[in-house]
C-alpha cells in the first residue's frame, strides 16, 4: 500500500509554539524518520536579479534536494528546522549530532540563493508519523574548498548531511525520533563542473 504524502505545515508560529512545551529536546529511540535526499552539484554564485554576481573564493555553495521525510517508523511529530542540516567535512568527529566544532557548514534559508534559479527552498515544517511526506525542496551550504575557484573541486566530492539535534535540545525543544538520512544518488561522485548555479540541473521547476 502507498503512503499517503500530506501537505507540510508551515511552522512560523515554532518560536512560540516551542516555549509552551514541557518536553526538553531528545532523541526519542523507538521512533525512525528517514530523510531522503540528492546531491545536485556544486556552483560558483549566479546573477541576481540586480546584476550583481554572487561569487565567493575559496567556497562552492553545494545544492541537495531533500526529497522526503519517510515517517512511517516514527511515532511522533518531526519538527525539521532547515537551518539545522549541515555538512560536516570532519572524518574524524565521533559526536556528530553536536552544534559545536569547526567543520560544519549549514544550510541557509536565504531565498536570495533559490528565488534566482527559480525553485523552493527549504523551510520549517511539522512532518506527521506513519506517512511518507513529500517536500522536494533545496538547500544550499557553502563549503570552503583548497581551490580559489571552489565548483570544481566540490563537484568532485560526494557530501553527506547531518541534522543538529542538539541545539532543540538546548533551546528546550520537542523530542526528536531517530534520523537517518538515505542519498538517493549514493553512487554518483562526480557532477558537471557548473560556474552560475543557475545553470545546475535542478529537474523540473516549480
Amino acid at each position: 500500500m502507498t503512503s499517503r504524502r500530506p501537505s507540510l505545515v508551515s511552522l512560523s508560529f515554532i518560536a512560540v509554539s516551542l516555549a509552551t512545551l514541557g518536553a526538553c529536546g531528545y532523541t526519542a529511540g523507538s521512533s525512525t524518520v528517514k530523510i531522503h535526499y540528492s546531491q545536485v552539484g556544486a556552483c560558483n554564485g549566479y546573477q541576481s536579479g540586480s546584476g550583481i554576481t554572487t561569487k565567493r573564493s575559496n567556497q562552492a555553495f553545494v545544492v541537495f534536494k531533500i526529497e522526503s521525510f519517510d515517517g512511517t517508523n516514527s511515532g511522533i511529530d518531526f519538527y525539521f528546522f532547515a537551518s539545522r542540516l549541515y555538512v560536516d567535512l570532519n572524518p574524524d568527529r565521533e559526536t556528530w549530532g553536536s552544534s559545536l566544532g569547526a567543520g560544519k557548514y549549514f544550510a541557509s534559508k536565504d531565498r536570495r540563493y533559490t528565488d534566482p534559479i527559480g525553485v523552493p527552498g527549504v523551510e520549517d515544517v511539522k512532518a506527521p508519523p506513519k506517512v511518507v511526506t513529500q517536500v522536494d525542496r533545496f538547500a544550499f551550504i557553502a563549503v570552503p574548498t583548497k581551490a580559489e575557484v571552489g565548483a570544481p573541486e566540490a563537484n568532485k566530492t560526494s557530501y553527506r548531511l547531518f541534522y543538529d539535534t542538539v541545539t532543540g535540545k538546548e533551546a528546550g525543544g520537542p523530542a526528536y525520533p531517530q534520523i537517518e538520512f538515505v542519498k538517493t544518488n549514493e553512487a554518483q561522485t562526480t557532477w558537471p563542473d557548473i560556474d552560475d548555479c543557475l545553470h545546475l540541473d535542478v529537474g523540473e521547476k516549480k
